[in-house]
């Protein structure tokens, strides 16, 4: 048993490496560069920005919780952040290891002549704006960390309520293209990301309306043990 876990650990530590070398992706990359321009540069990275700490989400999620219409939605859309957000940052990331498509490469890009790492540099900030938000991403990059938490947060809300899942699959969706158009990310971190997200999106809603009932039977049984220790009191 210990040699099939320590098998398959290893197997994960080989994904990125292996990945890595598709040549197709840093093509890809390379090509999508040579189509930036200043006002579009920017307008993305303001996008991404969006996704950095799962801010849109997390305070999407917050503001549900003040109405009782959608405090449920609110609740399991910051479980997902929670959840399958951490589960890719502090467990998948670290297993494959995957560097960024702009360390260390020196090709030049179309049509300023830098390389990746060059715009990198110039498009985010280095410390960040402010508690690390916009900052050149110094994580490893599979999966990609803005593609899994939006497409899973916006995929829970769509599995509450369409009206509010739509939009936000959409805006989950732009803000995994901008990992790319930024040069953040491998093509590869985002589709399979996306798949990731989705499955795993799906996954936790039904675990969560399992458990659910439970919980909200422990919380009022605890509620009403401390209700008739106050009216009982010795």
């Amino acid at each position: 048993m210990n040699e099939v876990f320590l098998s398959a650990i290893e197997g994960l530590e080989n994904v990125g490496r292996f990945w890595d070398m598709g040549a197709w992706e840093m093509a890809f990359l390379l090509w999508l560069n040579s189509l930036h321009g200043t006002f579009i540069d920017y307008v993305f990275l303001i996008i991404t920005f969006l996704g950095d700490k799962g801010i849109v989400w997390i305070t999407s999620g917050v503001v549900m919780l003040f109405f009782k219409k959608t405090r449920r939605m609110g609740i399991y859309v910051i479980a997902t952040y929670a959840v399958i957000g951490g589960t890719n940052n502090f467990i998948i990331k670290l297993l494959t290891d995957r560097s960024r498509p702009f360390y260390g490469n020196t090709i030049a890009i179309y049509p300023a002549a830098q390389s990746l790492q060059d715009f990198a540099v110039s498009i985010f900030y280095g410390d960040g704006i402010i508690l690390g938000f916009a900052e050149i991403p110094d994580s490893t990059s599979f999966f990609s960390g803005h593609t899994v938490a939006s497409i899973a947060c916006a995929m829970m809300m769509f599995m509450h309520n369409k009206k509010f899942g739509i939009p936000a699959l959409i805006l989950a969706s732009i803000i995994a293209f901008s990992r790319l158009w930024l040069g953040v990310h491998w093509p590869t971190d985002v589709i399979f990301g996306v798949i990731f997200a989705i499955g795993a999106a799906i996954g936790l809603y039904y675990l969560l309306r399992f458990i659910e009932p439970k919980v909200l039977k422990l919380v009022a049984k605890l509620f009403n043990k401390d209700k008739t220790a106050e009216a009982n009191p010795e």
